[in-house]
């Protein structure tokens, strides 16, 4: 199983994932680490960060993938993905592009990135028109065993009413898993 946290930059999907993997023991594969990793702010390292990033996803293996979850880098996630039959929850975070602004001007802004950081407005204004008009979603539920949640994403209680709900996901998908274990 997958569980894709998607957003704009500033919507809080590092938040939301160390929260996660507070409470489950599965990886972590997120493209800013990679990005602090591997990149230098240029478009050649970033092309290569994209490519490893991409490769660390694991076909069958409990995952929490982190990124926007647009344009090149999310056609290649479902790439990755595609012939998979594994069950995917792809989160989408809804949190209004002022907020974002905001706290990226709170942010210690350590991600090598190719983009200048003054031209960063208008990624996070790419991004909130895809989320906002329904491409973002409409992208992910193409895939098959795809469930995905659009939420609201700003402050601790959205956090914590995410996490039930996954959490009540899960209890659902056990209790499936192991209905089909006991028809065969």
């Amino acid at each position: 199983m997958k569980i894709l946290v998607l957003g704009n930059v500033g919507s809080g999907k590092t938040t939301l994932i160390q929260a996660l993997a507070g409470l489950y023991a599965w990886e972590v594969v997120s493209i800013d680490e990679y990005r602090r990793l591997l990149g230098d702010g240029s478009v050649k390292a970033e092309l290569n960060t994209r490519r490893i990033f991409i490769d660390a996803i694991s076909l069958d293996k409990n995952q929490f993938i982190e990124c926007t979850g647009s344009g090149e880098v999310s056609d290649a996630i479902i790439a990755r993905l595609t012939g998979s039959t594994e069950q995917i929850i792809c989160v989408i975070l809804d949190v209004p592009k002022t907020t974002c602004v905001a706290r990226l001007k709170k942010r210690n802004w350590d991600i090598p990135f190719p983009i200048p950081t003054e031209k960063v407005s208008s990624f996070i204004e790419r991004i909130d028109a895809k989320i906002r008009s329904g491409v973002m979603e409409k992208e992910w539920n193409r895939r098959q065993n795809t469930l995905v949640l659009k939420r609201k994403h700003n402050d601790s209680n959205d956090t914590a009413m995410i996490i039930q709900e996954i959490g009540r996901i899960f209890e659902v998908y056990d209790r499936l898993l192991e209905h089909r274990a006991d028809l065969c």
